[in-house]
């Protein structure tokens, strides 16, 4: 059977063309917001930073706003079905007992103004376990909720006014021309920190600094499908 470029092309033309990895969209709705003693001690690990027009760290809504575009790159959890060998009778065959997913990772650019991408991290490891009494946080004033928003250059993603949860619709494109954007979301819960990458200096490195931050999570789904991924 002859390749068909035209039925390919009918393909590519139906599903609005191939999407593309590099635009995406990362947002972290931190859990302990409405928690004044975890906000305070958040603020406190961070030195009681002042952010140019945002104030101090003890309300950082509107920093994360801005401050979760550094996030240069990020993954779609992995997902599998554990089974065991089995026969009663014949050929063995394979039966599904568990499901596990992969850790979701981060990559975030460090800007000039005083690391607050890595301190915001090394704070967050500080509630899950007290770096200085090596005693573990209660888990509900860790956790957190992760959108992975994968965006498109084309207009065929879901309606975003019915879907807020970027805050009005923004993307990483030009205000104003965020609408059906975004083609899908990964919304990860319960998610926390375990894991910083080394930041290595280096004289002859004249390249963008990052960090790599590793989280576990309790389950993700993707928005609008009603089935999630238990751990």
């Amino acid at each position: 059977m002859n390749f068909d470029i035209d039925g390919f092309r009918a393909t590519l033309d139906k599903s609005n063309g191939i999407n593309h990895g590099n635009i995406f969209d990362v947002m972290i709705a931190p859990g302990w917001l409405g928690n004044n003693k975890i906000s305070k001690k958040f603020s406190a690990l961070l030195g009681g930073m002042m952010l140019e027009g945002y104030g101090t760290w003890g309300s950082f809504t509107e920093v994360w706003k801005e401050m979760r575009f550094l996030c240069r790159a990020a993954s779609i959890p992995s997902k599998d079905i554990s089974t065991s060998d089995w026969s009663a009778y014949g050929p063995i065959g394979k039966f599904p007992y568990e499901s596990s997913h992969g850790d979701l990772e981060l990559e975030f650019m460090i800007t000039n103004n005083k690391m607050l991408e890595r301190k915001f991290f090394e704070a967050w490891l500080n509630i899950v376990e007290d770096s200085g009494t090596h005693t573990i946080g209660w888990h509900k004033d860790y956790i957190s909720t992760i959108n992975v928003h994968i965006l498109s250059h084309g207009k065929h993603g879901y309606n975003s006014s019915i879907n807020t949860d970027l805050g009005g619709g923004r993307t990483r494109n030009t205000p104003g021309e965020h609408d059906n954007k975004r083609i899908g979301t990964v919304e990860i819960k319960d998610a926390y920190p375990v894991s910083l990458s080394e930041i290595t200096l280096n004289h002859d490195n004249e390249g963008l600094q990052t960090f790599s931050v590793t989280l576990t999570y309790d389950q993700y789904a993707f928005k609008g499908n009603t089935a999630s991924m238990m751990r």
